[in-house]
């Protein structure tokens, strides 16, 4: 009978030692695994920056942009191949100018109408690119109707090219005769060519 129990010791023993070897294992699980923890506060960062102390900011994509901008008169004529175009603007060498906006006011006899503003890369004859803005009419003051033309564009002028605006007005006064205009405001940048 001693042996007997003395057995049934052992047995609990090994159970005790089993289920105690079992809990210290999964406290040793439990406290060496990562622990996620959520945000329950949410707090906004406010910014305050005054004009005299702006926020710094750098465009690293673009670091070679460079801005442009330039006016040029516009002549308003019934036939546009029949003017000549002194008031251009080049590209310098080495560059790229990219037009991003172009507006332009015209100005013209009452009795006219200004149908279009282009603005043309390249010479009269072979241009390599161009955009037409279409115009709408602002009124009448004195002896002068006035038009408007504005709108985003996106045109590519390469290095030594010019750029040039021009309107087109219907109701033919004469083939060359250029019944006042206007100016044409070009907006983008340059890039440089590799």
């Amino acid at each position: 009978m001693i042996i007997k129990k003395v057995h049934e010791m052992n047995n609990r023993q090994k159970r005790l030692l089993t289920v105690v070897g079992f809990v210290i294992a999964v406290g040793a699980v439990v406290s060496f695994s990562p622990l996620t923890a959520s945000a329950q506060l949410t707090i906004p960062v406010i910014v305050q920056n005054t004009p005299a102390h702006p926020v710094p900011t750098r465009d690293n994509d673009r670091a070679s942009r460079q801005p442009f901008y330039t006016r040029l008169e516009v002549p308003a004529f019934a036939n546009p191949d029949a003017g000549s175009f002194s008031n251009t603007s080049t590209v310098p060498s080495g560059k790229r100018l990219i037009i991003e906006y172009v507006s332009a006011s015209i100005s013209v006899d009452p009795s006219q109408t200004v149908l279009l503003v282009s603005v043309i890369a390249g010479p009269v004859s072979t241009p390599s690119g161009a955009h037409v803005l279409t115009t709408t009419k602002q009124g009448t003051s004195g002896s002068q109707a006035h038009f408007i033309a504005s709108a985003p564009v996106r045109l590519y002028v390469d290095p030594g090219v010019t750029v040039r605006c021009e309107a087109v007005r219907g109701d033919v006064l004469s083939i060359t005769e250029n019944s006042v205009g206007g100016p044409c405001f070009i907006s983008g940048h340059f890039e440089d060519v590799p």
